[in-house]
């Protein structure tokens, strides 16, 4: 058996297009060690699968495949069944490192790996529950504008919990995890709703992120996403159940976590009837997971205080916290890039 270092774990839905430049960006991946992919597929029922299984001939007994079953004509909830994709694979990892890839992005740089594994094996790094990069984002129906991921600009260095949930965001993408706190991560909350930011929640339970402030990947956004795709009231009420989710798993973070959904509460005070047109499986979700925030929106109910007129003032109290906040920062920011010009 071969003593793979990493599993990198790729997730794919109806994206046949995208399978070659995804694989190919994997596989570019110089390395002094081995390593290993897994792609999970959510039931495509284009020729994705067939296009993966051509890169498992090409890479004989370093690609293994596993396809959830998908019931024709029944309706489901993206952001679930794209959860339960990435879990049913993440069981799967041996390898001491694991990382995520969407199937329609991919990486840029073939030092990626190297540089990232380098940097969690250092004594010093040991804290260390995951290593992230820069990435830079377009949208196919305008490529000609590309830029950064917003809270994706800052220095390399060690990131907490605290610091990093409440003014960064590293994509998924980007991060090499350590394999050792799979078996620590709570199950029982993150079946349906392990994307993205719950993702790296979740293992920042455990310990700092390293960032790397060099970028190696492209995030492309399109139509097809489980949030580009999607109605916005849709889009909001998950985020709300993300939130719920997350003082689930840490409820001293509730603070922090208001302030990181500040604009979803927002838009539930400037229009709580939106989510009427948020389909009846998501308060089902909601109840199935214990997210008391989201079942409120969803039941027409206020949220905190007992009124919506009460809700509507408290989150406008919240609104001017966080720009004090941002107030007191200035000076520090300021001098932050005054360092920055200094130092080159």
């Amino acid at each position: 058996m071969t003593d793979y270092k990493i599993t990198v774990l790729v997730t794919f839905y109806n994206q046949e297009e995208y399978v070659d430049q995804a694989l190919e960006s994997v596989f570019m991946q110089e390395t002094d060690f081995p390593f290993n992919v897994i792609v999970g597929d959510d039931g495509s029922t284009d020729n994705t699968v067939e296009k993966v299984r051509a890169w498992q001939s090409k890479y004989p007994g370093r690609l293994s495949i596993h396809v959830q079953d998908r019931e024709p004509g029944k309706k489901y909830i993206k952001g679930a069944r794209a959860s339960r994709n990435r879990l049913a694979i993440l069981k799967q990892v041996e390898a001491p490192y694991f990382i995520f890839l969407d199937g329609d992005d991919y990486w840029t740089s073939s030092k990626k790996l190297q540089k990232q594994y380098d940097i969690l094996e250092k004594e010093e790094n040991s804290d260390c529950v995951g290593c992230a990069h820069r990435i830079r984002m377009f949208n196919e129906n305008t490529p000609d504008r590309v830029g950064f991921i917003p809270g994706n600009s800052c220095r390399s260095g060690k990131y907490s919990l605290k610091r990093y949930w409440s003014n960064y965001y590293f994509h998924t993408d980007t991060i090499l995890f350590r394999s050792s706190r799979i078996s620590d991560l709570r199950w029982d909350l993150i079946q349906d709703s392990f994307n993205d930011n719950l993702i790296t929640y979740s293992f920042l339970q455990f310990g700092p992120l390293y960032f790397i402030s060099e970028c190696m990947a492209d995030y492309r956004q399109n139509d097809k996403g489980i949030w580009a795709g999607e109605d916005l009231a849709v889009c909001m009420i998950r985020e709300i159940m993300a939130y719920d989710l997350e003082i689930g798993i840490n409820p001293e973070m509730r603070r922090i976590c208001r302030k990181r959904h500040l604009k979803n509460f927002n838009y539930y005070k400037n229009d709580p009837a939106a989510f009427e047109r948020v389909g009846k499986e998501y308060l089902e979700t909601a109840e199935k997971n214990n997210c008391m925030t989201a079942q409120k929106a969803l039941n027409r109910q206020s949220l905190f205080t007992g009124s919506f007129q009460k809700d509507r003032a408290l989150i406008c109290v919240w609104n001017l916290e966080d720009r004090m906040d941002h107030l007191v920062l200035i000076p520090y920011r300021i001098y932050r890039r005054l360092r920055r010009g200094i130092n080159g």
